[in-house]
C-alpha cells in the first residue's frame, strides 16, 4: 500500500523528490520540457507558512486570490507541516488540453490569498518530433490508451486511479522482481537501474542469460568462428526499392543496435564483453533450390540466379495450376503489399498497425479472405494458403504484412561471434542480480499487503518450494511458459490470453564440417539459404561471416517450423541428425560424408524446458482482442516479451515490450519524469507520458 499522507488531492500524486534550492518562501519548478499533458512539479518550502496552499497554473502577473479564480488549479489544500523545510517534494500535474500556452506555476496561501511562491514563465511546448522517432500521431480519445497503436497515453492511464501520495525514495525503494532473463527481462532491469531502482532481480530458470538467443559453439569459442545460430540469428535494417534509389530504414528494429551501443558505453568497449555488428547476407545468387527432384539436362540443381533467367526452373514451372491462383496472389499483393503500404510499415509499424486494426483487417484470417471476401474456390485457397507457408491459414493478416516487409530487406546485420553476445554484454552490470535455477510454477497475490508471491523450485523433481514476495513483477516469461504455472485471479481475457495465444514450433540441426567446401565449389555459396521440399528440412543457410576462411565451419543443416518442425521431434536426436546429413549429400553430393566433422548441434523448441515454443503467431483477432490486456497492471503484474508487442518472433519486439512495461511500472508509482527519459531514450514510440 502507498503511504498516505493526510491531504485532499484528488488525481495528484505527491512525490519526494532528491535536492533543490529556494530563494523565496516556495519554489515551483518542472525539470522536464513540457511537450505531454503530464509532468511533475518540483516543490520546495524554505519558510513553513501557517495554512494550507493551492498550486496554480495561469498568467504570469496575478497577485490575489480573486485573480486565480480564473486559472487551472493543480492542487487544493496542500498541508505545509507534513512536509520538511529545504526538502523538495512532487506533484503530479495533469495539465489541460486547452492551458494557457505560456504561463506560471504559483503557490498561494489558501486563507490569505497571498502569493508565496512563483515560477519562471513556461512554456508548454507543441508535440514536437523525436529524433528516435516518427512524429506523434492523435490519440484515441474514446479510452485514452491507443494500445493498437504508435501512443500509450500516460495522461489517461492515471486518471480515474486512487493514487494517492508516493514518496519517490520510497517508490525506487520498492522490490521489483523479473521473471525471465531473456532480452525483455535484461533490457527492463537495464531501464530500471538507469532511473534510480537497485532493489530489483531476475529470476532465470536456466542456468543462463539470453532465453532464445541461443548460440552453440561447435568447436573451440566466439574467437574460433564454429558456430550457428539456433534461435535469431539476424536483423533487418534497410529496404532499397528497385529501379530507384529510395532506401527506407526498418525502423522499428533500431532498438537492437541502440542496445548494442548503450551495452558498449556502459562496458567502455570491453573487447571481452563488446557487441560488433557486420552484414548478414540473405541471399546468395549461387543459393540453390531443389524442389520435385528437378535438375538441369547436366544433373546440377539450379540456382536463385538461373531461375531468374529462366523461369521453367522455377519449382512447379511445369506443373498444372489452377488459373485463379495468380488473380488471388495479385488481389492480395493490391491489397496488402503496395509500396506505399510497405514503407509505412517500415517508417512507423505501430501507425500502421493502427490503421490495420481500425480497418477491420484483424477480422479475416487468412482462409476467409480468400475464401468469402475475394470469392476463390476451395482448391485456390488452400492453393494460396500453402504457397504462403502460413499453416492452416487462421493466423492474421497483420503476420503477412510485417513479414513481407521484413524478408524483403535489402541490407541485414547480424553481431559477430555470435547473438549471444548481445546479452552476455549484460553480465557486468547485471552482477548478482540473476538467481538462476528458479522455475517458476506459481504466482500469489497477497491482497493485505499488496505484494506478489513468486514461488518456484529448482527442478520438477524437488519436493520443496523457495518463494519471494515483491512490491511489484515484470513477467517476461513467454506464455508457453506462464500457462503451466498455478495463477492468482487476473483479467478474463488476460487469462484466455495466457491460455489461448497461439504459438508456433521450430527446429534446428547445426553441423560442423571439415572444410568451407560450399564456398569451393564450381558453383560458390557465400551466405544465404538453400531451400528444398525435402521433408522436414525446409531450408539450410551457410554462414555470412569470416568468408573464403580455411579449417572447419558450421552449417545450419536444417531449419524447419511449423509442422514440419513439430513432426520432427518425432525423430531421436540421432536420427534427425543423420537424416539432415542424407538431405544434404542429397543436394551437395557424397562429400558431404568425407567433410563431416562428427559434431553436431540440435534443438527443437518445442523440447526445451525453459521455452516449451517457439515464437507466437497470434490467430485472426487476438491481436486486436489481447494488445489492450497487457497494458493493463494485473494484480501488482506486468506481462513483457516478444508475445505482448504488435510484431514477433524478432528481438525487436521483446526490446520495446520491455520499454511499455518499464514506463507502465513507473507511471503506477506516477514518476512521471523518469517515464518521460525512458520514452524519450528509448524507442517506446507507441508512448506519450
Amino acid at each position: 500500500m502507498l503511504p498516505i499522507i493526510p491531504i485532499f488531492l484528488p488525481l495528484l500524486f505527491i512525490v519526494a523528490a532528491t535536492h533543490s534550492t529556494a530563494s523565496t518562501p516556495i519554489t515551483l519548478t518542472t525539470k522536464t520540457d513540457l511537450n505531454t499533458r503530464i509532468a511533475n512539479i518540483h516543490i520546495t518550502i524554505s519558510l513553513l507558512p501557517p495554512n494550507p496552499l493551492s498550486i496554480h497554473y495561469g498568467p504570469c502577473d496575478p497577485s490575489s486570490t480573486h485573480d486565480y479564480h480564473h486559472h487551472h488549479t493543480i492542487a487544493k489544500s496542500i498541508n505545509p507541516r507534513t512536509t520538511t523545510t529545504d526538502t523538495p517534494f512532487r506533484i503530479v500535474w495533469i495539465i489541460p488540453k486547452h492551458a494557457p500556452y505560456t504561463g506560471c506555476l504559483s503557490a498561494v496561501d489558501e486563507i490569505t490569498g497571498e502569493v508565496l511562491g512563483k515560477s519562471e514563465e513556461m512554456l508548454l511546448k507543441q508535440k514536437r518530433k523525436r529524433s528516435v522517432g516518427p512524429e506523434k500521431v492523435k490519440m484515441d480519445k474514446s479510452s485514452g490508451i491507443n494500445t493498437s497503436g504508435p501512443w500509450f497515453d500516460g495522461i489517461k492511464y492515471l486518471e480515474g486511479k486512487d493514487v494517492g501520495v508516493v514518496d519517490v525514495r520510497a517508490a525506487k525503494e520498492k522490490r521489483i522482481g523479473i521473471v525471465g532473463a531473456g532480452m525483455a527481462g535484461l533490457l527492463s532491469s537495464l531501464i530500471l537501474h538507469s532511473q534510480g531502482f537497485r532493489n530489483f532481480e531476475i529470476l532465470e530458470s536456466s542456468n543462463r542469460i539470453g532465453g532464445r538467443i541461443r548460440t552453440v559453439y561447435l568447436n573451440g569459442g566466439p574467437d574460433d568462428y564454429q558456430y550457428q545460430e539456433m534461435g535469431p540469428m539476424r536483423f533487418p535494417e534497410k529496404v532499397r526499392y528497385a529501379g530507384t534509389n529510395e532506401t527506407v530504414t526498418i525502423k522499428d528494429h533500431q532498438i537492437v543496435f541502440q542496445v548494442a551501443e548503450k551495452m558498449n558505453q556502459i562496458n567502455k568497449n570491453d573487447p571481452n564483453f563488446k557487441v560488433n555488428f557486420i552484414p548478414w547476407i540473405q541471399s546468395h545468387p549461387n543459393n540453390l533450390v531443389y524442389y520435385n527432384g528437378v535438375r538441369d539436362s547436366e544433373g546440377n540443381i539450379p540456382t536463385v540466379a538461373e531461375i531468374a533467367a529462366n523461369a521453367t526452373l522455377a519449382p512447379g514451372a511445369n506443373q498444372e495450376v489452377s488459373p485463379g491462383l495468380a488473380e488471388v496472389s495479385k488481389r492480395i499483393a493490391e491489397i496488402f503489399q503496395t509500396p506505399e503500404k510497405i514503407r509505412g510499415i517500415a517508417e512507423n509499424i505501430y501507425r500502421a498497425h493502427k490503421q490495420f486494426i481500425d480497418e477491420g483487417w484483424d477480422n479475416w484470417s487468412e482462409f476467409a479472405f480468400i475464401r468469402q471476401h475475394l470469392g476463390a474456390d476451395l482448391n485456390v485457397t488452400d492453393l494460396s494458403i500453402d504457397s504462403r507457408g502460413l499453416g492452416s491459414g487462421d493466423v492474421s493478416f497483420w503476420y503477412l504484412l510485417y513479414e513481407s516487409l521484413y524478408f524483403g530487406a535489402t541490407e541485414w546485420k547480424t553481431i559477430d561471434k555470435g547473438l549471444e553476445t548481445l546479452p552476455r554484454s549484460f553480465i557486468p552490470f547485471l552482477g548478482d542480480k540473476v538467481k538462476y535455477g528458479r522455475k517458476v510454477v506459481r504466482l500469489d497475490y497477497l491482497e493485505k499487503e499488496e505484494k506478489v508471491r513468486v514461488s518456484w523450485k529448482k527442478t520438477g523433481s524437488d519436493k520443496d518450494y523457495g518463494s519471494a514476495d515483491y512490491d511489484y513483477l515484470l513477467v517476461a516469461a513467454p506464455f508457453t511458459q506462464v500457462r503451466k504455472w498455478r495463477l492468482p485471479q487476473f483479467s478474463s481475457v488476460m487469462l484466455r490470453a495466457i491460455r489461448r495465444l497461439s504459438y508456433d514450433s521450430a527446429c534446428k540441426v547445426a553441423l560442423l564440417f571439415k572444410t568451407r567446401f560450399w564456398e569451393a565449389s564450381s558453383r560458390p555459396n557465400f551466405g544465404g539459404c538453400t531451400s528444398t521440399d525435402i521433408p522436414l528440412i525446409m531450408a539450410f543457410c551457410y554462414p555470412s561471416y569470416q568468408l573464403n576462411r580455411t579449417g572447419p565451419a558450421v552449417l545450419l543443416a536444417s531449419y524447419n517450423y511449423g509442422d514440419s518442425a513439430t513432426r520432427s521431434i518425432s525423430m531421436s536426436e540421432t536420427e534427425h541428425v543423420n537424416y539432415a546429413l542424407d538431405a544434404m549429400a542429397e543436394i551437395h553430393g557424397p562429400t558431404i560424408y568425407e567433410q563431416y566433422a562428427g559434431k553436431f548441434a540440435r534443438l527443437c523448441w518445442l523440447e526445451d524446458e525453459h521455452t516449451s515454443g517457439a515464437w507466437t503467431e497470434p490467430t485472426v483477432g487476438q491481436h486486436e482482442l489481447y494488445l489492450p490486456e497487457y497494458f493493463k497492471m494485473q494484480l501488482n503484474t506486468i506481462f513483457i516479451g516478444e508475445h505482448t508487442s504488435i510484431t514477433h518472433a524478432w528481438i525487436a519486439s521483446a526490446l520495446e515490450s520491455a520499454v511499455r512495461g518499464s514506463v507502465q511500472l513507473l507511471l503506477e508509482m506516477g514518476l512521471v519524469d523518469e517515464a518521460k527519459n525512458v520514452t524519450q531514450e528509448w524507442m517506446g514510440r507507441w508512448m506519450t507520458v
